[in-house]
Formats: structure tokens, sequence, C-alpha cells
């Protein structure tokens, strides 16, 4: 059984904000799944990792996948760290340098 509590489950994409140019960029088709200690993204592809929640953290490896696809999540890199600004059963926000990304459960 995972010990996640509200990360677990599958999680939409709905909007990317990058913090250097102040623009925000919509979207619907990208989606975040957590169970246990991995991680997939799925936008027509599916990309896998495994994470690891720190207090007010979360901190991401991806197994596969690419900087394009990951890209599309607001993602810089295959191993990644966010501040959670956010979380509940209905959203969670992730920040980090660069980017604020805003998900809803679904």
């Amino acid at each position: 059984m995972s010990d996640n509590g509200d990360f677990d489950g599958f999680w939409q994409l709905t909007s990317i904000k990058d913090k250097t140019t102040d623009t925000e960029q919509k979207t619907n088709d990208c989606y975040l799944s957590f169970y246990l200690d991995m991680m997939s993204l799925q936008k027509g592809g599916t990309c896998f990792g495994r994470f690891e929640i720190t207090d007010d953290s979360l901190k991401v490896n991806m197994i596969n996948g690419n900087l394009d696809f990951i890209s599309n999540f607001g993602f810089e890199s295959l191993n990644e760290n966010f501040a959670v600004n956010k979380i509940s059963s209905k959203y969670l926000v992730l920040e980090s340098k660069n980017k604020i990304i805003s998900y809803r459960k679904w």
C-alpha cells in the first residue's frame, strides 16, 4: 500500500508559468501519475521515473524519456527538484527554479 497521501493518483496538467518571461501556457493533454515510488508522464507516449517526497519538496529522477518529451510537463532536466507550493485532494502546484506548474486531480 502506498503512503504518498494526496500525491497518489492521476493528475492533469493545467498550466505552466515561466517565471523568467512571466508567460503562462495553458494545457489539458498532459498527465502525471504517482503510485508507491513510481511516477509516469503521459502525452501520446509515456515516460517513467522515480520520486521522493520530503517535507515541502518533490525530487524526481526520470528513468526513460528525453528532454523534448518531459519539457511538455515543465521539466527542464531528467533529474528535477520541485518545491511543493500546494497539495490537496484536488490541486497540485509545483515550483522549480524557472517554472510554476499546476495540476488538477483527474
